[in-house]
């Protein structure tokens, strides 16, 4: 099973021109916090790929760090102020070896990506996810082809945010993927 995690950047300062707006220090020291994590559960990721925004490449930096991941994060200029179907390209044209993925983007987006690969799975048919800033979808892809990756495909593993960072973080001492 290929497991696709989506990541809104972490907390960013307010004002400036905002492609160029880069973590608060209490965005920062969550991401530092969510890597940690999933280092203890042992995801290091095989691709990051992230929108090249300041504060969207200083999140996927600082998880890639603490994941160990030695490869260059790969900054793609499309992801940014784009919708869910051009993120949803970039990972449907993912190379079938690859087994983890992090995506690290905006919203809506992100929120939207994650809305429309989970919908089918939830009693109903529909859903709609909120997405905070640092907010993370750990998803369960049922395929064994990224090139199937489509409405309904997968499935929720786990959802990360900062309200709930302090219960994953104890959780993943004894939780590994």
């Amino acid at each position: 099973m290929k497991h696709l995690l989506i990541m809104r950047h972490g907390q960013p300062e307010h004002g400036g021109v905002d492609y160029e707006r880069t973590l608060a220090p209490e965005g920062e020291q969550y991401v530092a916090r969510l890597g940690k994590m999933l280092s203890e559960r042992k995801f290091n990721p095989d691709i990051i790929m992230s929108s090249p925004s300041k504060r969207t490449g200083e999140t996927a930096e600082l998880i890639a760090g603490c994941c160990g991941h030695t490869r260059d994060v790969d900054y793609r200029q499309e992801f940014y102020n784009c919708t869910r179907d051009t993120i949803l390209d970039g990972i449907r044209a993912l190379d079938d070896s690859v087994e983890r993925v992090l995506v690290v983007g905006h919203n809506p987006s992100v929120e939207s990506l994650v809305s429309l690969l989970c919908s089918g799975n939830i009693p109903g048919g529909t859903w709609s996810f909120r997405m905070p800033a640092g907010g993370l979808a750990w998803i369960e892809v049922e395929s064994d082809s990224w090139a199937g990756t489509s409405q309904g495909s997968c499935r929720i593993f786990r959802i990360v945010t900062p309200e709930n960072i302090n219960n994953e973080c104890s959780e993943a001492r004894t939780a590994s993927v």
